[in-house]
């Protein structure tokens, strides 16, 4: 008996073991995909967070400055 019959007789056919590789294959696919969307989610929502964070340093900054102006005029 080779491997092919010893294949063949233990899972029930080639077609089975084929239909589990696919089936494999196509849960791996389903997870690298959704690792993906998760991922990008993810990231997309970091450059939201960052841009917003950024928006209000330049507030800050802009406060800041506009104070040193007054205190230079000797408004302080």
């Amino acid at each position: 008996m080779g491997f092919t019959a010893a294949c063949v007789s233990l899972t029930g056919g080639l077609p089975m073991a084929l239909a589990i590789h696919q089936e494999r294959l196509t849960m791996k696919r389903l997870i690298a995909l959704m690792l993906m969307a998760m991922f990008s989610t993810a990231t997309l929502s970091a450059c939201n967070t960052m841009a917003g964070a950024g928006k209000d340093v330049q507030k800050v900054g802009e406060k800041v400055q506009d104070k040193a102006e007054d205190c230079k005029d000797g408004k302080c």
